[in-house]
């Protein structure tokens, strides 16, 4: 790929830039505290967790769907509940439960596992020099509200073995989760992209474009090769570099024909990860979403498989 050649006025920007960048605070793992727990029925067959905490960037909350395990009725009858499940998946998507996510978890709850759907509160951007800082501290609180859940449904699940799931959006956070997960087991990702930098300046996602030309716009920068070298100057976090504390099997499905998170960006993780099993679908975003709903039983048998 063919990278801008910066103007000298906008590189001392960036080194600016990178001295306010160093004086950001990005929370270390744990320093996080949870100061409530709240568990509410949905259903019978649906829960709500709600957990606050707080740490150095403030005061934020977790809220998550949860589908815990239970057994299809045969023949009328019911199968013997169980105390617990050995199963748990954390399926940490961008915006919670969707039609996808509700499919899936309703599928897997019904094999035995327990499902967590979480939303996190975001971060309000102010679209300044330190919103880069602002991203990488998002990403902090994906991977430390993953450690939360898990934590949460080990007490209720003593024995359960971890598992992550996701796509899009929800697979780069799969991916970047399972660096700080240390007895996690397997993931699965589907479509997921490995290059940042790229990924916000060259997606053609509705909600990515309006952040990136907000961005822009506070940088004074004017085209999308300047926003990539800056994002590549300032971001930390990255689910490629977290490949290489990657913990657990890992299976990624690539589609070939996708420009949402363009294919070659799926590529790069791809090569970073080295994943066990991949799946490549001439296809574009949408459907390689999909995929994941599809090709259910094929998961969860990877999942499985250890």
């Amino acid at each position: 790929m063919k990278y801008f050649v910066l103007p000298i006025i906008l590189l001392l920007s960036i080194s600016k830039n990178s001295t306010l960048f160093a004086k950001c605070k990005i929370p270390q793992l744990g320093e996080d505290q949870v100061t409530s727990f709240r568990r509410e029925a949905i259903s019978k067959f649906k829960e709500r967790w709600t957990i606050q905490l707080n740490g150095p960037i403030g005061t934020y909350s977790v809220k998550a769907t949860v589908y815990p395990p239970h057994q299809k009725k045969f023949l009328g009858l019911n199968r013997s509940a169980k105390t617990y499940s050995d199963h748990m998946i954390l399926f940490p998507t961008i915006n919670g439960e969707g039609l996808l996510e509700n499919k899936v978890a309703k599928y897997f709850a019904r094999h035995d596992y327990w499902v967590v759907i979480p939303t996190i509160d975001e971060i309000n951007f102010k679209y300044d020099q330190q919103t880069t800082c602002q991203m990488d501290q998002m990403f902090r609180r994906v991977q430390q509200s993953a450690v939360t859940l898990f934590d949460k449904l080990v007490s209720i699940s003593p024995n359960g073995r971890k598992f992550l799931i996701g796509a899009s959006q929800g697979g780069i956070r799969t991916i970047t989760s399972a660096s700080i997960i240390p007895d996690l087991e397997a993931m699965w990702a589907n479509v997921a992209g490995g290059d940042f930098p790229s990924v916000y300046a060259r997606s053609n996602v509705d909600q990515i474009e309006e952040f990136r030309h907000r961005h822009m716009a506070s940088l004074n920068l004017t085209n999308s090769d300047q926003y990539e070298s800056y994002l590549r100057e300032s971001l930390t976090f990255d689910p490629a570099q977290t490949c290489l504390k990657r913990n657990g099997r890992l299976a990624m499905v690539v589609a070939l024909e996708d420009s949402s998170v363009p294919t070659y960006n799926q590529k790069f993780l791809e090569d970073a990860c080295s994943p066990e099993q991949v799946r490549y679908l001439k296809s574009g975003h949408v459907r390689g979403v999909i995929d994941l709903w599809l090709k259910r039983r094929t998961v969860r048998e990877f999942l499985e498989n250890i």
